[in-house]
C-alpha cells in the first residue's frame, strides 16, 4: 500500500503495516502535518486558537437585511485563521447556526432580530475543543 507521488529513499520515512507493501511519506509532508499547517488553509495547527482577522459584512443599518437568506435571516461571512470543524461563531455569546467553510473560513446565520436595533454585536468563534477567538465588532447603525 503505497501513497502517490512518494518514493522510498532519501528524504523520506518508510513503515511496514502489518504484512503490506512499503509506504513512504516525505519527510517535509511529515513535518507539516506534525509541526504547521505549512499555509493550507484546511490545515490548522493542532490547538491553535482561532483568530478572526475580518467579518463580512461588518456593519448595517438596525434592521436592513443583509444577505438575506429564505427566512428573513441574514448571513455572515467569517474570515481568519485555525478554525475547526464544528466551530460555532457567537454574536454577544449567543451561539449561530454555523457552516464550516475552511479553517480560514467559516460563515454563520444571524437572526433578523438581532440586528433590529442600532448597537455593537461582539462576534467570536470557538471550536469544538473549547479555544475561542478574539471578538470583533458588527456595527449595528441606528
Amino acid at each position: 500500500m503505497g501513497l502517490r507521488g512518494a518514493s522510498p529513499g532519501r528524504g523520506s520515512i518508510e513503515w511496514m503495516r502489518s504484512r503490506r507493501s512499503l509506504a513512504a511519506i516525505p519527510l517535509f509532508a511529515l513535518l507539516c502535518l506534525t509541526l504547521a499547517d505549512c499555509g493550507d488553509p484546511d490545515l490548522a495547527a493542532p490547538g491553535a486558537p482561532p483568530h478572526i482577522a475580518s467579518i463580512v459584512p461588518d456593519t448595517t443599518q438596525a434592521g436592513v437585511p443583509f444577505n438575506k437568506q429564505p427566512n428573513g435571516d441574514a448571513a455572515l461571512s467569517v474570515n481568519g485563521e485555525a478554525f475547526a470543524e464544528g466551530a460555532v461563531v457567537t454574536a454577544n455569546g449567543a451561539k449561530l447556526p454555523t457552516t464550516f467553510g475552511n479553517a480560514g473560513w467559516v460563515t454563520a446565520v444571524m437572526p433578523a432580530a438581532m440586528y433590529a436595533q442600532p448597537g455593537i454585536i461582539a462576534i467570536q468563534v470557538s471550536n469544538p475543543n473549547g479555544a475561542t477567538s478574539n471578538a470583533v465588532d458588527f456595527n449595528v447603525k441606528p
